[in-house]
């Protein structure tokens, strides 16, 4: 589909298209040979309807991209950032109140080659045996340890953006439970370890 300026100028273009398939198959009677089935004669608006389910398809897009827009500028009209987990939204104010409250705290452990880093899916244990399971799950790296707001991880797994799951390691029988964190949740996370 050759580029055109904006989004009326891609309806223009399937639009001609259409009319030209419309054309075709004025011309040729409502039959026109089609493919390996050259002997044999289809129905022309076969091709238009592929034309008309383009047309379905770009609009799909488009309004996709529409309503990612909408949330967006709703989101910046309303000053509330939001962050989107698999069951629901959270503001990034909850999250944030979360993080910063002084209730109880769940000591959580991973084993990785690098500094837990924002933006990237990470994987922790928590509880008893969680020390093994992390190291059970890598073979190199550094355990690294933080203190999390309970407040905090109830907050990720009630949105999902946290996965929760009790997990053991076939070879070494290393069982405790796991939290499986979002990209998107790990900004909220890797602030409490500690290199």
């Amino acid at each position: 589909m050759p580029e055109c300026a904006g989004n009326k100028g891609r309806y223009r273009f399937l639009n001609q298209q259409a009319r030209g398939l419309r054309q075709r198959s004025a011309n040729d009677g409502g039959k026109r040979p089609r493919g390996s089935l050259a002997g044999k004669e289809q129905p022309a608006r076969t091709g238009y309807i592929s034309g008309v389910t383009g047309v379905v398809r770009l609009g799909g897009g488009l309004l996709a991209r529409a309503g990612a827009s909408l949330a967006a500028r709703r989101a910046a009209a309303t000053g509330v950032e939001e962050v989107a987990g698999l069951f629901g939204k959270v503001s990034v104010d909850a999250l944030e109140a979360a993080a910063s409250s002084s209730g109880p705290t769940v000591q959580i452990v991973t084993k990785l080659t690098q500094f837990p880093q924002a933006g990237r899916a990470l994987s922790v244990a928590t509880g008893e045996g969680a020390e093994a399971l992390a190291n059970a799950a890598r073979s190199t790296g550094q355990l690294y340890r933080a203190n999390v707001p309970q407040a905090l991880l109830q907050q990720l797994e009630r949105s999902g953006l946290a996965v929760r799951s009790t997990t053991q390691m076939a070879e070494s029988n290393a069982t405790a439970t796991e939290y499986r964190f979002l990209p998107q949740a790990t900004r909220f996370i890797t602030f409490f370890f500690k290199e």
